[in-house]
């Protein structure tokens, strides 16, 4: 099991790092929240970690539902991350771990996308 989730890249916080789960996804939907507003956005975060999606922005009159999580490049150089459930959001966006970049992919076509 360590073999295969260390080839996807799946660890609960980065190596070396002491952060729990929740601070580490709320940290992950800051720092996707400011490279949003950098783009132009108006960005909207949620309260409860119950609500449909992480983020909500808005820009030139539409409204954009945006899950955020956490990535990591496998062995083979795809991003690894885990998949939301369906219908929750319009964009992911991924922060990629080790690499300070973030990906946004279309949540219904799974292709990467420029905001």
């Amino acid at each position: 099991m360590r073999c295969w989730r260390e080839f996807n890249g799946f660890r609960a916080t980065p190596r070396g790092m002491k952060i729990p789960r929740g601070t580490m996804g709320a940290r992950t939907e800051l720092l996707v929240s400011a490279d949003l507003m950098y783009r132009g956005y108006d960005v909207f975060r949620a309260l409860s970690p119950s609500c449909n999606c992480d983020l909500v922005i808005f820009k030139n009159g539409e409204i954009v539902r945006v899950e955020v999580r956490t990535g990591y490049k496998n062995l083979r150089g795809d991003i690894s991350y885990n998949k939301p459930p369906p219908d929750r959001s319009d964009v992911i966006a991924v922060w990629v771990h080790g690499q300070n970049k973030i990906v946004y992919i279309n949540a219904r076509s799974k292709e990467t996308i420029d905001l």
